[in-house]
């Protein structure tokens, strides 16, 4: 689903490098945690890897595309398969959490089954106590999850998340992480850029830390799905 080769950015805040010949690759399906200090580039990855941002200082290649070569009607094209929740989201303040799930289907013109698949997502998200309220009314709890559901509704093959479940309490984290467990479950690669290492519940993963420049294999394991899992069909 993603390789990287050789990406390699001055940092721009202190002399040295951000990534200095960073390399590593993350097979589709995979749940993917990568960590590292504040400032240590978690975020400019995102950008990246998000078509948020782009750079000549390394290889990217996002489902079987090389960001390089590729026009922008086949970014954009590409850009419809990922879906990506930012650090400090934009979200429609005066909009309902309804209306602001709708946002990406209608920008990919998917309005025929708009309907079905933000329903899905508030049911996923549990958020259907809060679908009709508009989001400057949500804690910032609530935000979040509603910012994540966002990324995953339409069910995208790439799911990146920028600062993880972070900020997250206790009772929404584990929500959030069962929903994107059965994301993950049916077939999408979900990579969270956090502090910590989140790890799949079951299911293939693998995680880095980001580490002066580079970034290094934390672990990378193996599971067999649960019996009793059921994932969102696709």
């Amino acid at each position: 689903m993603i390789s990287c080769y050789n990406l390699s950015l001055p940092h721009p805040r202190r002399d040295g490098a951000l990534f200095d010949e960073a390399s590593f690759e993350v097979e589709a399906g995979t749940w993917v945690d990568v960590t590292g200090e504040s400032s240590s580039g978690k975020s400019v990855l995102f950008e990246l890897l998000s078509l948020r941002a782009r750079t000549s200082q390394g290889t990217f290649i996002v489902a079987g595309r090389t960001l390089a070569r590729l026009s922008r009607r086949k970014l954009e094209a590409l850009r419809r398969r990922i879906g990506a929740c930012a650090q400090r989201p934009m979200l429609l303040d005066g909009r309902t959490v309804t209306e602001n799930l709708l946002v990406p289907l209608v920008a990919r013109g998917e309005t025929r089954s708009a309907a079905r698949k933000v329903d899905a997502m508030l049911e996923a998200f549990e958020l259907e106590a809060v679908k009709s309220l508009p989001v400057h009314a949500l804690t910032e709890s609530e935000r979040r999850v509603v910012a994540i559901a966002r990324a995953c509704v339409g069910e995208p093959e790439l799911i990146l998340i920028d600062g993880g479940l972070d900020g997250l309490d206790a009772a929404w984290r584990q929500r959030v992480k069962q929903a994107l467990r059965r994301l993950h479950l049916d077939g999408a690669t979900v990579v969270l850029f956090s502090r910590e290492v989140v790890g799949p519940v079951s299911g293939r993963g693998a995680a880095f830390r980001l580490e002066q420049g580079r970034l290094e294999t934390l672990e990378r394991s193996v599971h067999a799905p649960m019996p009793e899992d059921g994932g969102l069909r696709r």
